[in-house]
């Protein structure tokens, strides 16, 4: 895998790296996925005194056929990533839980809720303490499949999320997010 991260007409880092997965249909209504995903990752030069590091990633994902049209899904994610900066180094946690119904073809919803943990490696010498977060999210999409029109469907996603740190006055944030706006499939 190659990626390249590319901000403002500026580059940020390319990484180069493999990820490996096993899918396994359980039953007609159950399939689970285990993947790994590790990333050489190399910083431009502004960024990399600091943030230099690989980045290593253990997921597991299965999803439920609950009736026709129903799924419920759910995943764990552990992540880690390193920094030169140790500060900058961390590991994190996540779980995610959903339902996807799709109604006749007509409308499909997609809604979740997600929680992360985030640590960092070792403490802020600024802030006197180790930056610890936990994230709370939560996920709609709404999109209109029956009311498509030359390959265009009407989409809308709202998404909440809420940060909390160990180090509130730096990290603490809540964020609200509405996007109205069409997609197509080539």
């Amino acid at each position: 895998m190659f990626e390249f991260d590319d901000e403002g007409g500026r580059k940020v880092y390319h990484a180069f790296g493999a990820r490996a997965g096993y899918l396994r249909q359980l039953n007609e209504r159950a399939q689970v996925e285990a993947t790994y995903e590790y990333k050489a990752r190399r910083f431009s030069p502004i960024f990399s005194e600091n943030i230099q590091g690989d980045f290593r990633a253990v997921s597991l994902f299965g999803n439920y056929a609950l009736a026709p049209g129903l799924l419920g899904y759910g995943s764990l994610i552990w992540r880690e990533s390193e920094a030169r900066q140790q500060i900058f180094h961390y590991r994190e946690k996540a779980a995610r839980l959903g339902i996807f119904k799709n109604f006749s073809g007509q409308v499909t919803v997609n809604a979740a809720y997600g929680w992360r943990g985030r640590q960092a490696k070792i403490a802020n010498a600024v802030f006197g303490r180790r930056q610890r977060d936990h994230k709370g999210s939560i996920y709609l999409n709404v999109s209109l499949p029956g009311y498509a029109w030359h390959g265009l469907t009407p989409t809308m996603t709202y998404e909440y999320r809420d940060n909390r740190s160990s180090i509130p006055h730096a990290y603490d944030y809540e964020k609200n997010r509405l996007v109205l706006g069409v997609s197509k499939v080539f």
